[in-house]
C-alpha cells in the first residue's frame, strides 16, 4: 500500500496499527516517513522471527 494511502487511512482512523516493509518505503527519503507518526519499519530481508516480534510490538504486545 502506498504511503499517501497509509496516511489517508491514519486521518480517517487515528490509532490504525501499522507495520511498513522496506519494499513500500525504498523509493522513499526517510524524512518522508518520519513525522508522519509513529510508523515502524521492517526492513528485507526479514526472517520469521523479525516478523513476529515487529508484528507483536505493532499490535500491543511484549514484542519477544
Amino acid at each position: 500500500m502506498p504511503l499517501k494511502r497509509i496516511l489517508k487511512l491514519n486521518r480517517l482512523r487515528p490509532g490504525v496499527k501499522v507495520l511498513l516493509t522496506s519494499g513500500y518505503v525504498a523509493n522513499l527519503d526517510e524524512g518522508q516517513v518520519i513525522g508522519h507518526g509513529e510508523m515502524p519499519v521492517l526492513n528485507k530481508p526479514y526472517r520469521r522471527d523479525e516478523l513476529a516480534r515487529s508484528l507483536r510490538l505493532v499490535l500491543g504486545g511484549e514484542g519477544r
